[in-house]
C-alpha cells in the first residue's frame, strides 16, 4: 500500500517495531508476520511529540545468529519506500524494560529510512531510551544503497531530539549516501531532566 496518512492520537502505544521484517528478505519467521513497516510517501504523524509515544515492546530472535535483531521503531519496507514523512512523535526505544527480559548486548533504534529515492522528512520528533551495546547505533537514520548519493536527494531531518541514551556507541543522526539536510537538532548524552 502506498499513500497512506496515519494519524496517532495522544497517548503511549505498544509496538513491536519492525521486529523481525528485513528489507530485501521479508518477514524471517514466515509462520507469522510481526511489527511494520512503512512504504513509498507514508506520512506517520502524532499529536505532537509530547502527546504520542510509540513504546518498542518486544526483540526479534534470529535462530540462524543467535542474536536478537535490531530493535527498530520505524524502518522502510523496501529500497523504492521513498517521500516518508514521520512527525509529532516519541519513539521510545525502552531499554529499561527490554534490557533485564534479553539479558544480551541490544542494538535499539528508533527511525532508519533507506531508499534509493529520498524525498524523506523526519521532524519534531523526541528519541528515548536508545543503545548500541554491540555496535554503534544509529538511533535516526537515512540512507542509500545506490551507486550515487544524488539518487537519495531532497531528505531533510530537523527539530530531531535524543536523551536518556542507554547505553553503547551511538551517532544520533546519520545520514549515509544520501544528500539531507539536518538542521535544529539536539542530543543530550545524559538523562534530560
Amino acid at each position: 500500500m502506498t499513500n497512506l496518512v496515519v494519524c496517532i492520537g495522544p497517548g503511549t502505544f505498544q509496538t513491536e517495531g519492525v521486529h523481525d521484517y528485513v528489507i530485501g528478505v521479508g518477514h524471517l519467521d514466515k509462520t507469522q508476520s510481526s511489527g511494520f513497516t512503512v512504504n513509498r510517501r507514508w506520512k506517520i504523524h502524532g499529536a505532537r511529540a509530547d502527546q504520542t509515544t510509540l513504546k518498542l515492546t518486544d526483540l526479534y530472535l534470529d535462530p540462524s545468529t543467535g542474536k536478537y535483531l535490531v530493535g527498530r521503531v520505524i524502518s522502510t519496507y523496501d529500497l523504492d519506500s521513498h517521500g516518508v514523512e514521520v512527525s509529532d512523535l516519541t519513539l521510545d526505544d525502552n531499554y529499561p524494560a527490554l534490557k533485564p527480559q534479553y539479558i544480551a548486548d541490544l542494538q535499539l533504534e528508533a527511525v532508519s529510512l533507506r531508499s534509493n529515492l529520498g524525498q524523506h522528512w523526519i521532524h519534531n520528533i523526541h528519541v528515548v531510551n536508545a543503545a548500541g551495546e554491540w555496535t554503534e547505533a544509529f538511533p535516526v537514520e537515512i540512507s542509500s544503497p545506490a551507486e550515487s548519493p544524488t539518487a537519495s536527494s531532497g531528505n531533510v531531518v530537523e527539530y530531531v531530539t535524543m536523551d536518556h541514551w542507554a547505553a553503547g556507541k551511538c551517532t544520533a543522526i546519520a545520514i549515509a549516501n544520501a544528500i539531507t539536510e539536518v538542521r535544529f537538532n539536539t542530543a543530550a548524552t545524559a538523562s534530560a531532566s
